[in-house]
């Protein structure tokens, strides 16, 4: 699923950001939910070789995670 430049991926019900897909955009906010499920992770790295990128708005959530996909582990 992309939304507003980004790819996300549904794991066990809930949306992470995986990619950045749009390297334009300066200003980016992730959603709280994408259809009705909530957004609570974003990979490591996702937004690594994106220059253009000023701004990341992210929701205040209490189950919001940062995850890094190549040791799977919750920051």
């Amino acid at each position: 699923m992309i939304y507003d430049g980004i790819q996300y991926e549904e794991r066990y019900g809930y949306w992470h950001a995986v990619k950045n897909v749009s390297n334009y955009n300066s200003y980016l906010t992730i959603p709280e939910e994408i259809q009705g499920k909530p957004v609570i992770g974003i990979d490591a790295h996702v937004f690594a070789d994106n220059e253009s990128i000023q701004v990341v708005e992210i929701p205040a959530a209490d189950g919001f995670q940062q995850r890094d996909r190549k040791r799977d582990r919750v920051d």
